[in-house]
């Protein structure tokens, strides 16, 4: 979820999140959090295990500009179809 948009190694990198691509601290810190936000990710079961486990305590937001992939894998709070910075701008 957002690989290369912050450098690896900066002090709020958390990494990847998933079962198959998570880096040490990017479950924990999902986890941890109170909001989701994803812009042109997938939210892919593969990634995710149990949908209950990654969604139950917290909101999501999903922007993508694929009107499928919003509520494939989960139903996010707010879900916008749309170009990821047009949507970004949009969103706040």
């Amino acid at each position: 979820m957002g690989w290369g948009c912050i450098p690896d190694d900066h002090e709020l990198m958390a990494g990847m999140v998933g079962l198959q691509t998570a880096h040490r601290y990017g479950n924990a810190t999902l986890l941890a959090s109170d909001m989701v936000f994803g812009i042109g990710n997938r939210f892919a079961n593969r990634h995710t295990g149990s949908v209950e486990k990654y969604t139950e305590g917290r909101k999501i937001v999903h922007i993508d500009i694929e009107p499928t992939q919003i509520g494939r894998v989960l139903c996010p709070d707010l879900g916008i179809v749309s170009d990821a910075k047009a949507g970004a701008d949009t969103a706040g």
